[in-house]
């Protein structure tokens, strides 16, 4: 079974028969012996920067540029094509591809939209919003999350919960949450399959 976090692109690469040019072939320097003028070209060309020897080292960077910074990915991530680009490029998460699963055994009306294929243009902050999962008629989706990061970001889940179904519902949106804890322990499956239910009914 492949691995959850494999990017989409390249999972697209190899179904289309990629090949890396490289394989079989040996490196350029197998079964060589470096002479010690090489060696010691290498060594004063390739200076060990690591830890306190690096120039940053101890360094940090005022609010404003951090600020800056900040406000430069922000405007980044308003063009679709550079979300679609990061977004892609992080892969699946565990979390993602069991609830993925679960939606293709019991034939639920929901897909998978975390690559950028849907962006929210949220009323309260810079950048929008890119949900997990999306209903395929209605505007109905699904989010699923971490309870560490979570937490570390928002001071507790419920903070996190609250905050992005406003701006959802800003957006027109009705949301529902799952965190890890559902997804582990016998009977994962039904218990997330009856979540989802649950809430379809709520919103009929």
């Amino acid at each position: 079974m492949k691995k959850p976090n494999q990017s989409t692109s390249m999972k697209q690469r190899y179904a289309a028969g990629y090949v890396n040019p490289m394989k079989g072939k040996a490196p350029w320097n197998k079964g060589k012996k470096l002479t010690q003028s090489h060696r010691d070209h290498i060594s004063a060309t390739h200076a060990d920067v690591r830890g306190v020897k690096h120039p940053n080292y101890g360094k940090h960077l005022k609010s404003e540029t951090r600020e800056k910074i900040k406000l430069a990915n922000l405007k980044a991530m308003q063009d679709p094509e550079h979300r679609k680009r990061c977004l892609a490029n992080r892969g699946i998460s565990t979390l993602e591809a069991k609830l993925i699963s679960v939606i293709q055994a019991y034939q639920l009306p929901f897909k998978f939209v975390g690559h950028g294929q849907l962006w929210i243009e949220g009323n309260r902050r810079i950048g929008g919003m890119n949900p997990d999962f999306v209903h395929t008629m209605k505007k109905l989706l699904i989010e699923v999350y971490g309870t560490h990061q979570k937490t570390k970001h928002y001071g507790n889940c419920l903070n996190y919960e609250n905050s992005r179904r406003l701006r959802l519902q800003e957006a027109g949106y009705n949301v529902l949450f799952f965190d890890e804890t559902w997804f582990f322990g016998a009977g994962w499956e039904l218990r997330v399959y009856q979540g989802i239910l649950e809430f379809l009914r709520e919103m009929e």
